[in-house]
């Protein structure tokens, strides 16, 4: 019907348009795959965090994430476990009954490990009694 010249021609202005959609495509693609999900909260990031507690509502929401994640006990990291359960029985935000009652929560959730759960509320009680004395 048509010549190959005709052909030839067509393919050749197809092909030209096609390069910007394809560069397009590219650099979409490119930003697209660098956007980064979010990152799970590990243990250690919890640790670092729970240090740091300046309010009544960090604490809530500390205790939230803690309810929710890791108030089983970690055979992997018992130290730093055992540490963020410190860092948040000694806040000064908390009084020693609702301590004391979280102390009685894990220990219900770990029933083999209730000594080191209860050796480490009582510490943390007597360094909060003591730095509260020491304030006063």
């Amino acid at each position: 019907m048509y010549g190959a010249y005709f052909y030839f021609t067509s393919w050749l202005i197809s092909a030209f348009m096609l390069i910007p959609v394809i560069i397009f495509g590219i650099v979409y693609y490119a930003f697209l795959s660098s956007s980064s999900t979010p990152k799970e909260q590990t243990l250690k990031d919890f640790h670092e965090v729970s240090g740091g507690i300046h309010s009544k509502e960090d604490l809530e929401s500390l205790l939230s994430v803690f309810r929710s994640k890791y108030v089983r006990y970690d055979e992997h990291h018992i130290d730093l476990w055992l540490e963020s359960v410190t860092s948040l029985a000694k806040s000064p935000y908390w009084d020693t009954d609702a301590v004391a009652l979280f102390g009685q929560e894990l220990e219900n959730k770990n029933p083999g490990h209730k000594k080191v759960i209860a050796n480490t509320i009582s510490a943390a009680l007597k360094m909060k009694e003591t730095a509260a004395n020491a304030k006063v």
